[in-house]
């Protein structure tokens, strides 16, 4: 796994450091001639990627304009300048100083050509760091190009949001854009742009694993270069088609080959960075052959030329993979020592999103010379490091890939704190401190950015510098409190939801037993290798039980028992039996128990829990209730909420269905906005789901259930008072790759603005306050695995919105079945059991009745999220309220 990380953080490495836009050349009239000709040859250096040559000329002109008081020129060679040499800068400061000009700088304020460069600059940095502001920035630089209708700017910002896309996991959305920018480019003669789009196609293509695609892409680009003046060598076009070589098999030798051509180059020209970074690349080359010590010479010469130049962010690079080639060799001290110089460096550069995996590498190495105490010190400086840097970014993409960084830090922690120090009440809290954060900051993602949103981004983002210039953990821990508090005011607009206001508060294991009935259990685990773990938590006693397998077992038994349930209607026994035994028969041993909550980690978001067979062949919802939380916080948070039903409750149940989907566009609007699919067809049973949820749950006042064409976002939004029981029989969409993107599929309402697409995004800025909701929907429960973090998608967006428990469904679900199983449910749920024992009953009915018919695919989609316990009020001319049968 870390010579995959390093692997990859190696590749993008380079490829960002060279594969950044330029300006474009443009008239900058000057009392200053020879000035003028050193910006414009520098620009026009620029604009063809040959960043490396345009540096001295860049130079050269800001100190002539300066001598001829020439201010906007010589700010126009300066942004050139800083551009040229970022890779030489600490880039977080480097973005905030491009900021404050921006912001302050009275020159870039109504000189649009200017501003449009600055802006193009600063999407480059950005784009080092983080594809959110970057995304920012060149969508800034396209309103500026449209403004001043220069259709070249168009065509390149469109392809850098593009590359944004693809940093963030979007890849069709990526496709489409850069594959339009390379046509357009090429019909406007942009021949510096045409280089980059395909140099980047290609390279992209490496980064998925098509190494054999690449190459035409890589030859297209070299072609182009070979007969543009100006060109010079361009090593970003190598070094893809160097990477390329490298995963292909049989082709080491030409790749070392191109290697060393590409060191000659830049050693005869004296392009001191990217001879530091081809010797990086040319000692992974030397791994792949198990040539160490050539490796271990390339590398210790680029720490070395790092060194002198003052080029941090390689420096730090090429420590970190001389450390890993040390501990591939056996020399696990010279490694530690070697991976602590890397975790210095990579601070002081300001790569702070690379630093948890610099950490964990670090912690591993402490592990294996039984350094205990000094590895947890390690892990727990990594840990707060990933969540202060989550607490930085607002975009939820963002907060995915810092997360999925850091899962290895707290996988290691809670390890170690399990199995050597034995310490259950701190392993509990290494794995709650990242578990909830990413449903929570659901809520901010896809928001309008008002001046004072973007104000306080500004001042996260200035404690990010300070981040990167502290020295101690207790240091860290300062900064991230200051983050947080910062953070708080993201909220300020968002009421009603206990979620929303405490889930930034870590809730003490004492508390959580509290919350346990008599006859509960949680579970909660934590997939590791070489074994996982069951932290147990019972009202009385609290416990870690080793799980025997390890992450990739279970992941495999998993995929198995849900592609099996789902693609052939079948019982799997063997591997619901296998999974039954390894993650629950030793929590149930150790007592009496009737209700267990479950705290998923990984894949097992995806497993249905109460569908595992014990070896008698008996399913677990025939014994047991199963409720889901997404951490034992959220659930001591759910179950301490208070009633949430003030007066003038208009009716108990608002209900969605029957929506006319194959008379309507909805699906042509949700094509529109990047959703896959075809053709959407009506749910015929949908309609007398919401009767059976209407007849069974009576309140003071009327239901209210919108059906056929009343079925509209805005209609919802609406009648979304404070309602007992939401029910939607709707269509979803899940979105893996971004799952605030998910969404349950109504009818649009033009003249209201609403486009009938009720995305995970909107949903957590509501207030619904129910007591159930029930998402009759296919995928509904699936969404985004994060490793620690958990899985974010809809059902977790209404817990977020006040609601107490959700009720959403694990893959596509049957008309017939779902039918039964709703009807029985609103059955139980009427006569006063909590909305657990309801869902529980109402399964239990579905396999009374249906006996060989009812395989896990009719009836085990169906989870339940939340409290649990809350029930409803029984029919009466009492205003509807909800209760909990919890003891006090």
């Amino acid at each position: 796994m870390l010579k995959r990380y390093v692997n990859v953080c190696s590749v993008l490495l380079y490829f960002f450091l060279s594969f950044t836009t330029g300006p474009t050349s443009v008239a900058v009239p000057s009392s200053e001639p020879a000035a003028e000709r050193l910006l414009q040859q520098a620009l026009s250096l620029g604009d063809l990627y040959n960043w490396i040559d345009a540096a001295q000329p860049f130079s050269e002109a800001e100190k002539l304009f300066i001598k001829a008081k020439d201010r906007r020129n010589a700010l126009y060679a300066r942004l050139g300048y800083l551009r040229a040499t970022m890779e030489q800068h600490s880039l977080p400061a480097l973005s905030e100083q491009l900021a404050t000009l921006l912001d302050r700088e009275p020159l870039l304020q109504n000189d649009l050509p200017l501003r449009l460069f600055a802006y193009t600059v600063k999407g480059d940095v950005d784009g080092e760091l983080d594809p959110e502001p970057a995304r920012h920035d060149w969508e800034a630089a396209l309103a500026l190009a449209k403004q001043l209708g220069n259709q070249k700017w168009m065509d390149r910002a469109n392809a850098e949001i593009g590359f944004a896309d693809f940093l963030e996991g979007n890849y069709d959305t990526a496709q489409k854009r850069v594959f339009s920018a390379l046509a357009s480019v090429k019909a406007h003669h942009d021949v510096g742009a045409q280089m980059r789009y395909l140099a980047a196609i290609g390279t992209g293509l490496v980064l998925r694993g098509k190494a054999e695609a690449s190459l035409e892409y890589f030859d297209q680009a070299d072609q182009l270069a070979e007969h543009t003046p100006g060109a010079g060598y361009q090593y970003v076009l190598k070094e893809g088609r160097l990477q390329a070589l490298r995963h292909l098999k049989g082709r080491s030798a030409e790749a070392q080959s191109l290697a060393r051509e590409m060191l000659f180059q830049a050693q005869q020209n004296k392009k001191y960075v990217k001879e530091a970074q081809i010797l990086i690349t040319s000692a992974w080359i030397a791994k792949d052959q198990r040539n160490d010590s050539l490796a271990i010479t390339d590398l210790k010469q680029s720490i070395e030329l790092s060194r002198a130049g003052g080029f941090k962010r390689l420096l730090a690079e090429a420590q970190f993979v001389l450390s890993d080639t040390y501990r591939l060799r056996g020399e696990l001290q010279k490694a530690q020592e070697v991976a602590a110089e890397a975790v210095h460096s990579t601070q002081d550069s300001g790569d702070l999103y690379l630093l948890p995996g610099r950490l964990d590498s670090q912690g591993e190495l402490l592990l294996s010379l039984h350094r205990y105490k000094e590895a947890a010190q390690v892990f727990e400086r990594g840990s707060v490091f990933v969540d202060s840097l989550v607490g930085r970014v607002s975009k939820l993409s963002s907060k995915q890939a810092l997360l999925s960084a850091g899962d290895e830090i707290f996988k290691n922690y809670f390890s170690l704190e399990a199995d050597h120090f034995h310490d259950v009440p701190k392993a509990y809290s290494v794995a709650e401190v990242v578990r909830g954060r990413l449903s929570r900051d659901l809520l901010v993602t896809g928001s309008a950015a008002s001046p004072q949103a973007r104000k306080l981004e500004q001042q996260i983002s200035r404690l990010g510098l300070a981040l990167s210039t502290a020295g101690s953990t207790a240091e860290v821990q300062r900064l991230r409190d200051q983050v947080f508090y910062l953070e708080q005011a993201r909220w300020a607009t968002n009421e009603g939801s206990t979620l929303k206001s405490q889930l930034n508060q870590q809730v003490p294991l004492a508390r959580v037993q509290n919350a346990l009935r008599s006859d509960e259990v949680l579970l909660e685990y934590v997939l590791a290798e070489p074994h996982s773990y069951c932290l147990r938590i019972a009202p009385n006693r609290v416990e870690i039980f080793p799980v025997p397998e390890g992450q990739q077992q279970i992941e495999k038994l998993v995929n198995s028992y849900v592609g099996k349930v789902q693609k052939e209607h079948a019982d799997p026994q063997a591997e619901a039996k296998a999974l039954f035994t390894a993650l629950l028969v030793p929590a149930l041993q150790r007592g009496t128990t009737k209700h267990l909550v479950i705290v998923p980690d990984g894949v097992l978001h995806l497993l249905p829990f109460d569908a595992l067979e014990s070896q008698d062949g008996r399913y677990l919802v025939e014994t047991h209730q199963v409720t889901y939380a997404p951490s034992a916080s959220t659930f001591y948070l759910l179950r301490q909420a208070e009633a949430l039903t003030p007066q003038g409750i208009s009716s108990p149940v608002l209900g969605v269905g029957e929506v006319p989907y194959e008379t309507t566009d909805i699906a042509k609007v949700a094509k529109t906005r990047g959703y896959s699919g075809g053709a959407l067809g009506n749910l015929p049973a949908s309609g007398a789901e919401l009767d059976a949820a209407d007849k069974a749950i009576r309140g003071p006042s009327e239901n209210t259930i919108l059906k056929g064409n009343g079925a509209t976002e805005n209609n919802f939004k609406k009648a979304l008072t404070e309602r007992a029981v939401i029910h939607l029989a709707v269509h979803a969409v899940a979105n893996s790759v971004v799952p605030s993107r998910s969404a349950l599929l109504l009818l649009s309402d033009p003249g209201t603005g609403e486009d009938g697409l009720l995305q995970a995004t909107e949903i957590g800025q509501l207030q619904t306050k129910a007591d159930v909701v029930v998402l009759s929907a296919c995928n509904t429960a699936v969404g985004s695995l994060e490793g620690e973090e958990g899985i974010s998608n809809l059902s977790q967006a209404f817990l977020l919105s006040g609601s107490r428990n959700v009720i959403s469904t694990f893959w596509p679900i049957d008309d017939t079945f779902t039918l039964f199983l709703m009807k029985q449910f609103y059955h139980h749920l009427a006569k006063r059991s909590s909305v657990s024992d309801a869902l529980t009953q109402a399964k239990r009915d579905l396999l009374a009745t249906f006996k060989s018919q009812a395989t896990p695919y009719t009836w085990a989609a169906f989870k339940l999220e939340g409290a649990g316990d809350t029930i409803l009020r029984s029919n009466s001319a009492q205003p509807y309220v909800a209760h909990t049968n919890r003891p006090n």
